[in-house]
């Protein structure tokens, strides 16, 4: 007598979950709409072990619960305020040096052989050069100071740490290393790809995804109290090693992501114009915060 398999006992909210993704994605592909990464993780969602999956569905649902959310959000946008706030700042001051440069600057053939306003040329030139340099380096470390206390602002609630000059000095440590690394290849790619802006711009988006995934796991780290070099190394290796152990929580992201963007589009469609760019903006550091959340204690799993 053969047994009865009852499959509706193997349905569970995670797999459940992984097929409307399926279907859904399957459905928006045929109807002209980019839905193969949904497809992937309704996939990814329905092979994986049942336990591992379910669980990472009740680490999703806790990660939705306290304040703490809200306090991270309120950091990142204050990091963010600040970095364009900066930005548009050193572009103001840049375009007045310019403005100087060009007025004291005269570009005729007379002025090309006289010794006296070539050098007050050369001059104007350099003075251009070194506001431009000296700009870029105090926006540098403007910024990096913004996103290390914002960093640690962070992190210190996530992770339920007190915030303390001890705190604050190693984090500035690890984050300074962690800088230090990553300006190599942005500076190469600048330097390989500044003829052609447009690939620059997609490669640097590219470039900072995986540097923002690999930093998360360097920060968590930090917050479970490793060495900077530990971190650092760590960081890397795991989030190669590692990766796989990602596939289940960045399934569940992207369709939560699909779902919120859905509801959002819906919420904002008789917005004005004026309002609809802080609005998206709002959404996505919200969501970015609930991310960190939510990813805090899956990176800690496998840390541990």
């Amino acid at each position: 007598m053969t047994k009865k398999i009852d499959l509706w006992s193997h349905l569970t909210s995670a797999r459940l979950i992984g097929l409307l993704a399926l279907i859904i994605g399957v459905v928006a592909q045929m109807a002209g709409y980019s839905g193969m990464l949904v497809v992937l993780a309704g996939i990814i969602l329905l092979v994986a072990p049942t336990k591992y999956c379910q669980r990472h569905l009740d680490m999703l649902v806790e990660s939705l619960k306290g304040r703490t959310i809200l306090l991270v959000a309120l950091y990142d946008a204050l990091f963010w305020l600040l970095f364009f706030g900066s930005g548009y700042f050193i572009l103001w001051r840049f375009n007045i040096a310019g403005q100087v440069a060009q007025a004291t600057t005269t570009l005729t053939p007379q002025a090309m052989i006289n010794p006296a306003m070539t050098l007050q040329n050369l001059e104007s030139v350099r003075m251009l050069a070194w506001t431009l340099v000296i700009g870029l380096l105090i926006l540098l470390l403007f910024n990096f100071v913004t996103h290390t206390i914002s960093r640690a602002l962070m992190w210190s609630n996530i992770a339920d740490k007190p915030l303390n000059k001890s705190f604050f000095k190693r984090f500035f440590a690890v984050n300074g290393a962690w800088w230090a690394l990553w300006l190599i290849p942005f500076c190469i790619l600048a330097f390989a790809l500044a003829k052609n802006p447009q690939l620059l711009a997609f490669a640097f988006i590219g470039l900072l995804i995986i540097a923002s995934y690999f930093t998360l796991i360097v920060h968590v780290l930090f917050v479970m109290g490793k060495k900077v070099g530990v971190c650092i190394s760590h960081g890397i290796a795991f989030g190669i090693a590692k990766f796989y152990r990602f596939l289940v929580p960045f399934s569940f992201a992207l369709i939560a992501y699909v779902i919120v963007f859905q509801l959002f589009r819906i919420a904002t469609y008789y917005a004005p114009d004026r309002l609809l760019q802080p609005l998206s903006m709002l959404f996505v550091v919200l969501f970015l915060a609930w991310l960190r959340v939510y990813l805090y204690p899956v990176v800690k799993e496998f840390s541990d």
